[in-house]
């Protein structure tokens, strides 16, 4: 099952979940630009990088918290390397944005732009995979939990 289809069907969908992915459609249609001039493309790169990070904060807060995905499947799982791979990466995904938007400001010349959505363009799917990734996750936690398997 695919994040993009466990949030369709609304199955396992928490509204940092839901917010993520909404937040890395709207980067990946800034990054396409359009017919806008360049500073136009970038401030609209830079709302969706800001949203992004915005909801990657409030994904890491919620999935940390006591009654938390990550909190949960610790106890139904043990800390097993996925899940310490999937905190490792919510923090590479926080610090990976937090330096696009800085280096937005940089963007003077068509490479500097061009680097900037190339990198742009490996979040938005970086995002993506990490939500499949942990929706992987709780769906392995729930069948541990409900005794699937045994």
């Amino acid at each position: 099952m695919t994040y993009e289809s466990t949030i369709k069907s609304g199955e396992y969908e928490s509204p940092e979940h839901a917010t993520i992915a909404e937040a890395t459609k709207t980067l990946a249609l800034a990054t396409q630009g359009g017919q806008m001039s360049h500073d136009a493309w970038l401030t609209q790169v830079r709302i969706g990088l800001e949203e992004v990070l915005r909801s990657l904060e409030a994904h890491g807060q919620a999935a940390e918290a006591p009654a938390g995905i990550l909190a949960e499947m610790d106890v139904s799982m043990g800390r097993c390397e996925h899940i310490t791979a999937a905190r490792r990466d919510h923090a590479e995904l926080l610090a990976e944005t937090a330096c696009l938007i800085a280096d937005i400001d940089d963007c003077a010349s068509p490479q500097a732009t061009g680097a900037l959505l190339q990198r742009a363009g490996w979040l938005a799917q970086a995002l993506t995979r990490h939500a499949d990734e942990l929706a992987e996750l709780r769906m392995a936690s729930f069948n541990l939990d409900i005794g699937v398997g045994d």
